[in-house]
């Protein structure tokens, strides 16, 4: 595995929770603490992981349709991408920007939509159930979901993250910008 590579992933991802801790203020007026930035933070924080996964290029180069036998550090490059993800996905905005995209038609998807569904590939299969026992598994479920059922399954499935996909996708451009 590129340590290098899975260094800078869990940073990145350390980063967005240091952020959410950053951005606490306290309003002397009320004598309360505002917390809605670092909700905001700590809710983004899985697209984080999934958009720094997406730019390792071992992790896209199959786009979710593998059709050669992937090598032991592949697989684990992998695991250990979506463990990080899943990890820091705690309000399920991850989950549902996949489902959202995979929802969305070909001709109405931008760079930054490709950019993530390069990892999942189009049109894609239900996941088998022992899949679904890894961390990947769930965001292959998303993917099916949002696919098979559209953009209404997505908000009924994901309703734990409040965000819709135009900030969602805001900011996985920012972080590749």
């Amino acid at each position: 595995m590129n340590c290098r590579a899975l260094v800078l992933l869990t940073v990145a991802v350390l980063a967005s929770y240091s952020e959410a801790v950053i951005v606490l203020t306290t309003a002397a007026a009320a004598g309360t603490v505002g917390v809605g930035a670092a909700t905001a933070a700590v809710a983004l924080a899985g697209i984080g992981g999934l958009a720094l996964g997406a730019g390792l290029g071992g992790l896209v180069a199959a786009g979710g349709r593998r059709r050669h036998k992937r090598s032991v550090e592949e697989v684990a490059k992998e695991d250990t991408v979506f463990n990080l993800v899943a990890a820091s996905d705690s309000y399920g905005c991850a989950l549902k920007l996949v489902c959202l995209l995979e929802a969305k038609p070909d001709d109405q998807l931008g760079e930054d939509d490709k950019f993530i569904l390069n990892i999942f590939g189009r049109e894609p299969e239900a996941p088998a159930v022992d899949a679904l026992q890894s961390a990947r598994g769930a965001y292959d479920y998303a993917a099916f979901m949002g696919h098979k059922f559209g953009a209404d399954s997505c908000e009924k499935l994901f309703h734990t993250c409040s965000f819709q996909y135009d900030a969602m996708i805001e900011y996985v451009a920012r972080l590749r910008a």
